[in-house]
């Protein structure tokens, strides 16, 4: 309630240039219900609040919503990072060349050999693999992208954080399309499988 009330106060002093508040309200029932406020002043000319009208709507199942998408986040985050999976999601709305799309989400991009301070573009990306395995890397994902391929599979060397290496890694991507048929995200993930290459190797002698 305090900071609520602080909230309209310093909106209506002008120090802030808008209001807009989320809070729990208690029921008489015993429930706790989120709320959404939002308020507007009328002015005199020296700036002065001569009046506040404002709204306030139960964003309760909202909040509930959003608790449960970021629970569901978090899970996936960590079966990523247990099962050894880097994950990377891209935005390639408007994108004439799928190399410039967005990079929405990337978890566990150091085991690519990158340790950004923010998310990472795709050029990033490309500088972490072989250099003679990018082009076929990009084939494989153009191909993807543009449904010459239903997905991307393709086994390719990166920098490994580890070892200062490189080290084989497997990658799968899917695109998936809008209603006019024109790529609007690509989710891929890849898996270091230095292992079993090293194995299959050994198995050839």
């Amino acid at each position: 309630q305090a900071r609520v009330l602080a909230e309209v106060q310093a909106y209506l002093d002008g120090k802030t240039d808008h209001f807009e508040s989320e809070y729990r309200i208690h029921h008489r029932d015993g429930s706790v219900h989120w709320n959404l406020s939002r308020g507007v002043a009328i002015r005199d000319p020296a700036g002065r609040a001569l009046r506040f009208t404002g709204t306030s709507v139960d964003v309760t199942r909202l909040k509930q919503v959003e608790e449960t998408a970021k629970a569901a986040t978090e899970r996936l985050e960590l079966a990523a990072q247990l099962s050894g999976f880097a994950v990377t999601d891209l935005d390639l709305r408007g994108m004439a060349d799928p190399r410039q799309g967005t990079v929405m989400g990337a978890d566990n991009w150091d085991q690519r050999g990158l340790e950004p301070p923010v998310l990472p573009s795709l050029r990033d990306f490309e500088a972490a693999i072989a250099p003679e395995d990018l082009p076929r890397m990009l084939e494989a994902f153009r191909d993807s992208v543009s449904g010459k391929s239903p997905e991307l599979r393709v086994e390719y060397r990166a920098r490994n954080p580890l070892d200062s290496g490189l080290h084989w890694r497997l990658g799968r991507g899917k695109c998936f399309y809008d209603e006019h048929g024109a790529p609007v995200r690509y989710v891929g993930v890849s898996h270091d499988i230095q292992e079993t290459k090293i194995a299959q190797e050994a198995a050839r002698r």
